[in-house]
């Protein structure tokens, strides 16, 4: 069994531990009675409808993990880079030739 440590405030551990008196419980008992009372969370079902709409609608392309690892992103200090020449220069085209002349 693991332990958790709750702040509760005055006025709640008042009232659990009036709970737990009138019970002729512990508070620990009354604590866990009501913790055990609290719903499971349920998956969102229309998160799930999506994501099975993405996997199976064939109109969205995902990649595989082989795919993913071929690519590496791009760092923040990369895409800085590519931000300030954006801000400053004429048209993309020749930002693109420029920064093709990089590599």
């Amino acid at each position: 069994m693991s332990q958790v440590t709750i702040n509760l405030p005055n006025a709640l551990q008042a009232q659990l531990e009036q709970q737990a008196a009138s019970e002729q419980k512990s508070l620990e008992q009354v604590v866990l009675e009501r913790l055990g009372a609290v719903p499971a969370v349920e998956p969102d079902p229309l998160k799930e409808r999506y994501e099975e709409f993405v996997r199976t609608s064939g109109l969205f392309y995902i990649p595989t993990e082989e795919e993913k690892r071929q690519y590496t992103p791009v760092s923040e200090e990369r895409l800085r880079e590519l931000a300030a020449k954006l801000g400053k220069a004429g048209p993309l085209s020749e930002v693109i030739i420029e920064d093709r002349g990089e590599w």
